[in-house]
């Protein structure tokens, strides 16, 4: 499955599919970008999970999600906040979920902030390991490399 996001700070997040097929591991798990930007505002954060919500409802079954946090920096001030909406989007609509980015300090602040809510902290720091983890937490489907090779 192909799905392009894009963010901006006017636009918020937007996301298209471009086609759907190859591995059947990629079909069953949503790909999930954050924001290319920075988070500054409680409604910026409610407008992540609005698209979450979008993305998530018209499947009708929680889905396997991996979170993209590249180029995502967030407000301290909103921090809190968005720990919550992960901690709701969890809930409603993730049977599991991995997070990564290159970033040590935002796998450090965000890991810190999702404990405090008792989500799984540890953020990775590659695709290719998350998606291992994904794969290791439910058994088989494509390797990580074939999965993130359909995911583009």
């Amino acid at each position: 499955m192909d799905v392009w996001t894009e963010a901006d700070q006017v636009g918020g997040f937007r996301y298209q599919v471009a086609a759907e097929g190859g591995s059947g591991y990629i079909r069953r798990r949503v790909f999930l970008a954050a924001l290319q930007g920075e988070v500054k505002t409680p409604q910026m954060v409610d407008a992540i999970l609005a698209k979450v919500r979008a993305i998530c409802e018209p499947l009708g079954r929680r889905v396997h999600a991996v979170v993209n946090y590249e180029g995502f920096t967030i407000d301290r001030d909103v921090e809190e906040r968005y720990a919550e909406m992960a901690t709701e989007a969890v809930g409603r609509y993730y049977q599991s979920v991995t997070r990564f980015t290159t970033s040590a300090f935002l796998r450090a602040k965000l890991g810190d902030a999702l404990a405090r809510r008792t989500l799984a902290p540890h953020i990775f720091e590659s695709e290719g390991e998350a998606l291992q983890r994904l794969r290791e937490l439910h058994g088989g489907g494509a390797s990580p490399r074939d999965a993130a090779r359909s995911a583009r």
